[in-house]
């Protein structure tokens, strides 16, 4: 069994300052941005339990990958940057996006999400702060941490 390695008191845990986002839409389109304040992705799996008279299961299932909502706020300017990327039709349209944790003391984290735009939201208030999108996505595939897929399509 291999040791946790933490940094030592002097080092860093990766904070939100550590994170690059970068996405990629379609072949020839990518893009890192910076102006994100917010990025929320999850995964989950369904399981199944196969139940017969006793009071607890007899088996499960291996189960089934479910698809995912994710969220993405960012400054207003950025979005409309990275939907003039894409172009008409945005949304629907399929991403890869790539967060990055980088920190001094820390192992480089990557994740890779697979994912579709579903939907924007922008709520404006009376504040100095700057104006902000809320893009919806919806995961279309498992992920990758650091490359490794978190599930793995069994055909039998």
């Amino acid at each position: 069994m291999s040791e946790v390695v933490a940094p030592l008191i002097n080092g860093r845990r990766f904070s939100y300052a550590s994170i690059e986002l970068a996405m990629a839409i379609g072949a020839t389109k990518a893009g890192i941005f910076v102006d994100v304040e917010e990025i929320t992705y999850a995964e989950a799996l369904e399981v199944g339990f196969k139940e017969g008279t006793a009071r607890i299961p007899l088996g499960n299932t291996s189960g089934k990958w479910v698809p995912q909502e994710c969220s993405l706020v960012m400054g207003l300017g950025t979005f409309n940057q990275m939907i003039s990327q894409i172009g008409p039709g945005w949304l629907g349209i399929n991403l890869i996006a790539t967060v990055a944790y980088a920190d001094i003391g820390e192992i480089l984290a990557v994740d890779t999400i697979f994912a579709r735009i579903t939907g924007k939201e922008n709520a404006h208030t009376s504040t100095p702060d700057a104006l902000k999108t809320a893009v919806k996505l919806i995961t279309t595939s498992p992920q990758l941490t650091n490359g490794i897929p978190s599930m793995l399509n069994r055909v039998v």
